[in-house]
């Protein structure tokens, strides 16, 4: 049973809300935002709450800017265009990925929000290396494209976000085979991705319960396989993920109590699928894109709250090549 929040009188009592540092203890096979939640005295489940808000999100985030395929619409490398001139592609792409919000900002309620995060990007991608031809039905053999992406996942205000977030990503992409007419593309890709500070709830204490903020990196490997039949083409896909994040966070024990602040590095390794179908007319493509991420429940927080943590995302891109 939750404990009443303080009368006015007692609210005041306790003046303004504190700050306390919170020392973690290490503990083997966890991370430091694991070790902020079990300090000497036992674990303490709102900040697991605190931590798990920041795990469940921050993938999410992570999705938004970078998630889905590599290059829209295609896992086949561009390779050469004449000579030693290399194939160049430009391409645009919008995602909406939902997230479920723990009950952080406001320990007055046990339920979980859904928030819907939007991504925009903006990617080009150069091919390098044209690769070896074994056979003479089979070409793109250790082919090599460079990507390179910007990206802007913005964040719902009224759900507690402090704007959105920049992300910028850089990658190499290796063809295993090049789509023919007998045979279907496959690379495997390789890439690393930063974002900008993400900041949930209010630091202050001022306005939210409870609160955390961090950049996200990504490092992720892609492998994908695509075929197109005239017009209309498939692409499906695997990934994994490490995200990685120095998250700071904040949590009152008792409502109205002290703020406890800590900061801890999160490791969070995640695995996702995707299918996306292509439409091409020359050297314009427009492609829709449906995936499936791992999202785990947080562990560790307050009985009775529930989490339950959306995994789908969705996007369209459109794509040029020459």
């Amino acid at each position: 049973m939750r404990p009443r929040r303080p009368t006015l009188a007692a609210a005041l009592a306790l003046g303004a809300a504190l700050t306390i540092p919170l020392a973690p203890a290490p503990a083997a096979g966890q991370d430091g935002l694991d070790a902020l939640c079990v300090p000497a005295t036992g674990p303490v489940p709102e900040c697991y709450l605190a931590a798990g808000s920041a795990r469940s999100v921050l993938p999410r985030i992570g999705t938004a800017l970078w998630g889905g395929s590599p290059v829209p619409g295609t896992a086949s490398t561009l390779g050469m265009r004449l000579g030693t001139m290399p194939r160049i592609s430009v391409s645009g792409r919008v995602a909406v990925v939902p997230t479920t919000l723990p009950p952080l900002l406001d320990r007055g309620t046990d339920a979980s929000e859904t928030a819907w995060v939007t991504g925009l990007s903006a990617q080009a991608t150069v091919g390098l290396l044209g690769g070896l031809s074994p056979l003479p039905t089979v070409g793109g053999v250790l082919s090599l494209d460079a990507i390179v992406r910007g990206s802007w996942a913005a964040l719902p205000s009224d759900r507690g976000f402090d704007g959105g977030a920049w992300g910028w990503m850089a990658g190499l992409r290796v063809g295993a085979l090049r789509e023919s007419f007998t045979l279907p593309g496959v690379s495997l890709t390789g890439s690393y991705g930063r974002s900008s500070t993400v900041t949930y709830g209010d630091p202050e204490g001022g306005t939210t319960d409870g609160f955390w903020e961090g950049a996200v990196s990504d490092l992720n490997a892609t492998l994908a396989a695509s075929k197109r039949i005239g017009p209309v083409g498939v692409t499906a896909g695997v990934a994994v993920d490490r995200y990685a994040s120095d998250v700071r966070i904040g949590y009152r024990t008792t409502p109205l109590g002290p703020q406890v602040v800590g900061t801890g590095d999160a490791e969070m390794d995640r695995w996702s699928g995707f299918l996306n179908a292509s439409w091409s007319l020359m050297i314009f493509h427009a492609s829709l894109e449906a995936g499936w991420q791992e999202t785990p429940e947080p562990g560790g927080i307050p009985q009775g709250v529930e989490a339950d943590p959306a995994g789908w995302w969705a996007g369209v891109a459109f794509r040029m090549s020459i």
